[in-house]
């Protein structure tokens, strides 16, 4: 300490009882640490932790219900994506149908026609979707997905 008096000395004691003389922290540049100490500082840090554990919980909580609602779209976007694929092939097949029993149509009828089609499939298919995608973040979404697969006899995966 004579050779460099401006050096900081940490000394810990761990014994009990003490082996340094605890006045010995009233000297200049010495700090010392010793079992009461250390517990002290560890009992803060354990406090502080755990005020911190209703925040983390939340976060968990929320991490856990967006992987919930992750989850569940990857159950109930197929289904979506079957449903109107079905929809589609149902349509450009009644669509030919009815422009082969039609004969000879203009181009501009023929297209009239086509934008009719999938207006009236889009309208009557987008209620379902969006109330389908709604209930992916719910627990009941793969009773609903399979509700749907029921109903228009979609291929399960």
């Amino acid at each position: 300490m004579e050779d460099n008096p401006q050096r900081q000395l940490v000394l810990v004691d761990l014994a009990v009882p003490r082996d340094i003389d605890p006045t010995i922290s009233t000297l200049p540049n010495i700090q010392l640490f010793n079992i009461n100490n250390l517990r002290t500082g560890l009992d803060e840090a354990l406090s502080a932790r755990q005020r911190e554990i209703p925040q983390v919980e939340a976060i968990i909580g929320q991490e856990v219900g967006a992987w919930r609602r992750e989850f569940q779209s990857r159950v109930l976007n197929p289904v979506v994506a079957e449903l109107r694929q079905k929809a589609e092939a149902i349509r450009q097949r009644e669509l030919g149908r009815a422009l082969n029993h039609l004969g000879n149509v203009d181009p501009a009828v023929a297209d009239q026609l086509q934008h009719l089609s999938r207006a009236l499939v889009n309208q009557l298919l987008h209620e379902p979707t969006v109330r389908l995608k709604l209930k992916a973040g719910s627990d009941d979404g793969a009773e609903y997905a399979e509700a749907i697969r029921e109903l228009f006899g979609l291929e399960k995966e």
